[in-house]
């Protein structure tokens, strides 16, 4: 028996008629007939009352009925679902991102992906840009927000935004008289940091044009979150150079001065792993990288 009995049999079933039913699949009425007939002696017991017009089922023809009606529904809905899995409709997406990003431009990715694939289930981690790029090549994170320098090699990279690096510092630091602000005045004032380990080559630059070295000595304190580097920098442990975009974390105690002209800029792009083959992955590529170009585009007018 295959999935072509079934379907022989369940448009007679519902036609009440063979000539019907050959007309309804397409195919002439003898090879019809002949199908069901074979299909009535493998399952050993008539199905079709042919006695009379309209024909009617048995009592066999109506249980199988019930049961061939349901296994085809059950056969197209799985063919429906591989069709869509297939073209990236349905399955779940893994995005990673670092704290710059998590503000209107990701909730308007993730807003736009959801309302054009309802059926993915998506799930978000905030993770630094170095774990992400270990969680991408591990196959653990499908999509990731991050900067552009740690990023992998074999990445598809889509660009999200370039930003200038500001400085964090105590609401009364005094700084902020500082005006204009010289990468001097930053020689031997006090740094809150994250660590190398999760941002290595963040700071690079920012320390050679303030003339120092690295980031070790008792006037450094590092830690491994940038909401604990905000709250060290509130209770008056020192400055810190961050993104840009993190001056929405507006707080009393806490204000952002601009760099010199100068100043870093620090890419962040969109980047996944190029052998990654889940069709979900492409299609959230397609949707945010369209949603950042407008953004782009729309900002440059």
């Amino acid at each position: 028996m295959d999935l072509r009995h079934l379907r022989y049999f369940v448009a007679v079933a519902e036609e009440r008629s063979f000539s019907r039913a050959a007309n309804r699949l397409r195919i002439a009425q003898p090879p019809l007939s002949m199908q069901v007939r074979a299909l009535e002696e493998e399952l050993g017991a008539p199905l079709f009352d042919r006695s009379r017009r309209p024909i009617g089922l048995t009592a066999a023809g109506a249980t199988f009925y019930r049961d061939a009606r349901q296994v085809l529904m059950d056969i197209d809905a799985a063919m429906e679902r591989a069709r869509k899995a297939g073209g990236g409709e349905v399955g779940a997406l893994r995005v990673a991102f670092i704290p710059p990003v998590a503000g209107d431009l990701l909730a308007e990715v993730l807003r736009t992906f959801r309302e054009r694939y309802p059926k993915v289930e998506v799930t978000l981690s905030e993770r630094h840009s170095s774990e992400q790029v270990g969680a991408i090549e591990r196959g653990e994170v499908d999509v990731g927000f991050l900067r552009r320098a740690a990023a992998g090699e074999n990445f598809q990279y889509e660009p999200v935004c370039k930003n200038r690096m500001v400085l964090a510092v105590p609401a009364k630091h005094p700084l902020r008289r500082q005006k204009p602000l010289r990468w001097e005045d930053l020689r031997s004032v006090p740094l809150v940091m994250l660590s190398p380990q999760f941002s290595p080559g963040f700071y690079d630059d920012f320390l050679r044009k303030c003339g120092r070295s690295d980031l070790s000595g008792s006037d450094v304190q590092l830690t491994d979150e940038i909401h604990t580097v905000f709250w060290l920098v509130s209770a008056g442990f020192g400055v810190s150079p961050v993104i840009d975009l993190l001056r929405r974390e507006a707080r009393k105690d806490l204000a952002f001065i601009d760099l010199p002209a100068d100043a870093p800029r620090i890419e962040i792009v969109m980047a996944r792993s190029a052998s990654n083959p889940n069709p979900v992955i492409s299609r959230f590529f397609e949707t945010a990288t369209a949603v950042l170009r407008k953004r782009r585009v729309k900002e440059a007018s």
